[in-house]
């Protein structure tokens, strides 16, 4: 179901009315409008897929591909509609994102819970089948996400596309020892919170947000817009 008029058409229905499984509906990022996601480990990867910046934009449930043939359909019913009534059947398979990256490379996401692969392994042989037909899936798990990344993005994701007011950049670039804590930034630097988190997403704070939650006594490095920390996706 398409919530957001603004938002990009999905190749099929995301959540069904009367589904147990909870949706998500995620604003801001790189998609367009506010967009529906089905798990938890979609709304952690599409916030690693804001917060990257290789990314330039992210489409939820992009496209529909028939695994037999590798052929791509605008749409599920699409697919399905092409071989009604003939003897062939296809191998319907919709990636939950489709991932533009800044150089112009194109690639698919797949979120899945190693619960779900458990239950489905076939979605194991999803990343070989479709790059035999030269098309790239990755497929994520909450594996490639910690405990500490999770409540970062969390709490980063709001500040996507936010700058930093320039005389708080001085202020760091004023920083005689450039390590300072989480807590210091608040009293000593005259940051909000809103502002710390800003100058981790714009770079000119830099953490580790794979092993380090973010918290008052975390200690943080001030930089030069350096978003090497951000790049989160395992490209």
């Amino acid at each position: 179901m398409k919530i957001d008029p603004k938002a990009r058409p999905t190749a099929r229905r995301i959540h069904k009315r009367g589904k147990l499984q909870k949706a998500h509906h995620l604003a801001g990022g790189k998609a367009r409008g506010i967009v529906q996601v089905e798990s938890l480990v979609e709304v952690d990867c599409h916030n690693m897929c804001s917060l990257d910046p290789r990314v330039q934009e992210v489409h939820p449930q992009p496209v529909t591909f028939d695994l037999n043939s590798g052929r791509r359909y605008a749409t599920k019913k699409e697919l399905q509609e092409r071989f009604r009534g003939t003897d062939y059947e296809p191998w319907i398979y919709t990636p939950d994102f489709r991932v533009i990256l800044f150089d112009g490379t194109c690639l698919y996401l797949e979120a899945k819970s190693e619960f779900m692969l458990s239950e489905q392994p076939k979605f194991l042989e999803y990343p070989e089948i479709l790059g035999s037909f030269g098309v790239q899936l990755l497929l994520i798990t909450e594996i490639f996400i910690s405990r500490e990344l999770k409540k970062n993005l969390a709490l980063l994701r709001p500040y996507i596309g936010r700058t930093l007011p320039v005389e708080l950049v001085r202020k760091l670039e004023a920083l005689d020892n450039k390590r300072f804590t989480y807590r210091e930034a608040i009293s000593r630097l005259g940051f909000t919170q809103g502002e710390l988190f800003t100058a981790i997403v714009t770079g000119h704070v830099i953490v580790d947000l794979y092993s380090i939650e973010l918290k008052k006594d975390t200690e943080l490095i001030a930089f030069d817009g350096c978003t090497k920390h951000l790049e989160l996706l395992p490209l």
